[in-house]
């Protein structure tokens, strides 16, 4: 959401860049695993800081860090975890996401993370976001 989908660089002194907005010590340490979990990949995605603005490595890493939160929401007994879990833990951290029990659908995002109007507004959403 933060950059429309655009391949941009950091702004407004933070340091999320790409499509994916990872900050440089997220997506190092997601790239890494990622080609570690499947080393067939290393031929097509590049492992190192310098790689994180192209799309196609960053969705890769991006992908990766999903997937293991969407695996740290399970270890924690939530099985069926809505949209709006997962990508809380994806934008403001692990302890944002779970949570003690699914967040009903008509949860935003504010009610999950808890989160200050201005925090959220600096990652591009409103109070109100919902889950899609």
């Amino acid at each position: 959401m933060e950059s429309n989908c655009q391949n941009v660089g950091a702004s407004g002194g933070g340091s999320a860049s790409g499509a994916f907005q990872m900050i440089n010590s997220t997506y190092t340490a997601d790239i890494n695993a990622a080609v570690a979990y499947d080393p067939r990949n290393f031929r097509k995605y590049r492992v190192g800081s310098c790689w994180q603005m192209d799309p196609t490595t960053e969705a890769y890493a991006a992908a990766y860090e999903l997937r293991t939160d969407g695996l740290a929401l399970e270890n924690q007994g939530i099985s069926d975890q809505p949209v709006l879990q997962t990508r809380a833990m994806y934008q403001f951290g692990a302890g944002a996401g779970p949570g003690s029990h699914p967040p009903p659908d008509s949860a935003h995002i504010a009610q999950l993370t808890g989160l200050s109007a201005a925090s959220l507004a600096a990652n591009g959403l409103t109070t109100s976001s919902h889950s899609w």
